[in-house]
């Protein structure tokens, strides 16, 4: 009985805390999720995951964060490490984030399919994407 309270006053701290960072736009929260996701996944992954080189993150904000959120979904189904269970929390998060921030984006012409990305180890993918998010932070949270 304990043990659904304090899952369910986790979830819904949780929830509010995403929605009240959500309102900024911004992923302060999230580097925090991305950093465990990075420790967890650490060296035991050999996964490959399309990488988004970042050269155009100021063109194509949509697209390589639907980019992103893919690959995620494919560390999630690939990986079979020990922390299998909290790998997919955090990816079900960011993931969760990532829907707020595209509803207010808009898609960019010219911009790179997914799959063209070189695919690298997913500790590469990882700092990939928090470089992005850290960017992101840094440059007003939403693209100008």
């Amino acid at each position: 009985m304990r043990s659904v309270f304090y899952c369910s006053l986790t979830l819904y701290v949780t929830m509010a805390m995403m929605v009240m960072s959500e309102r900024k736009n911004c992923f302060f929260e999230a580097l925090q999720e991305l950093s465990n996701l990075q420790m967890m996944v650490g060296k035991e992954c050999d996964i490959r995951l399309y990488c988004p080189n970042l050269n155009g993150i100021k063109d194509c904000w949509k697209e390589t964060l639907e980019c992103f959120k893919a690959e995620l979904n494919v560390l999630d189904f690939e990986f079979d490490g020990d922390s299998k269970w909290e790998v997919t929390q955090l990816i079900s998060n960011l993931k969760e984030r990532f829907d707020v921030h595209l509803s207010y984006l808009n898609a960019s012409k010219g911009c790179q399919h997914c799959e063209i990305y070189e695919e690298k180890p997913a500790t590469k993918f990882l700092s990939n994407l928090k470089t992005f998010m850290q960017y992101h932070n840094k440059n007003g949270c939403l693209p100008q």
